[in-house]
């Protein structure tokens, strides 16, 4: 769907942008991906990479100058080269409020949420660790779960809190000094999910 792409994009692009970042990459191993045809829209380079290879992938990031990288529903697991290449720079945007409901994706976190009978919900921003979804967090974004709503309507929500949060997180990488003001990539997996990276 290339939505967090979008979004993110749409956030950077404009010149009363808070944002202190640019989208300079983005890279899919999907080559139908909409992504990719939202990053040319935007006439920004957009890279079709086959999955598997973190080798080349860090090979690209480095060519871009990518040195914090985020990600939004990617779905594989991240391998140790990557972790160890970007280490505390490797944040994942998790959809809903950590450590509940880690492990699951997309539709089936806000699934999860309504099946606990859970008051409130949100996305959460952490560190990559060889643990999934467990790394420290850097910061959440919490909202009301409505009474009687969906999981596709709770996960239209929450992306909207995660536009939100990928301004707050810029804006805090920019002011820890991790280079948040350069530009930023971004990978999409096969599956829909999609990996950001911002320089």
């Amino acid at each position: 769907r290339g939505t967090a792409v979008r979004r993110l994009i749409g956030r950077t692009a404009r010149a009363d942008a808070r944002v202190p970042a640019s989208v300079e990459l983005v890279v899919s191993d999907r080559h139908t991906s909409a992504a990719l045809d939202i990053t040319r829209e935007h006439r920004i380079p957009a890279i079709y990479l086959p999955p598997g290879d973190e080798q080349q992938l860090i090979a690209l990031l480095r060519s871009f100058r990518i040195d914090v990288v985020l990600l939004a529903g990617y779905k594989a697991i991240v391998g140790r080269r990557l972790i160890a290449e970007y280490g505390p720079n490797l944040v994942n945007i998790h959809p809903s409020l950590l450590p509940r409901h880690g492990g699951r994706f997309d539709l089936h976190a806000h699934q999860s949420v309504l099946g606990t009978g859970d008051t409130h919900t949100g996305c959460t921003f952490h560190q990559v660790t060889a643990k999934v979804d467990q790394g420290p967090i850097t910061l959440q974004r919490r909202i009301r779960v409505p009474e009687g709503v969906t999981a596709e309507e709770l996960r239209a929500l929450v992306q909207e809190e995660e536009g939100e949060g990928l301004v707050d997180l810029l804006t805090l990488l920019a002011g820890s000094g991790c280079g948040a003001a350069g530009g930023a990539g971004a990978a999409e997996g096969g599956d829909g999910s999609t990996q950001y990276s911002v320089d």
